[in-house]
């Protein structure tokens, strides 16, 4: 399954050391599906990301686990050739 999601122009592998740049988009993810409310996650503090893991509950703390059984990607959009990121997508098989 990871090799058919590796193989779309859209997704790409998060690479080692961009976990908290991930963590920071599926917060903002989290923030706007629970919330309602939309969130720059470039524009993040450290302030506010305490705040915003607060609100949600426990789902919106971020996972560490980087375990064989689960994958993240990030979804880029198609516009600007799939350089820009257009958000995240965590795979557990």
């Amino acid at each position: 399954m990871h090799e058919r999601l590796s193989s779309s122009p859209l997704l790409r592998s998060v690479a080692f050391g961009e976990g908290r740049r991930f963590g920071l988009w599926d917060l903002a993810s989290l923030t706007e599906g629970a919330l309602g409310r939309c969130c720059a996650p470039e524009s993040f503090t450290v302030s506010s990301v305490k705040r915003l893991r607060r609100e949600p509950g426990p789902a919106g703390r971020e996972h560490d686990d980087d375990h064989d059984f689960s994958r993240r990607y990030w979804i880029r959009s198609p516009r600007g050739g799939g350089r820009d990121i257009a958000g995240t997508v965590a795979v557990d098989t």
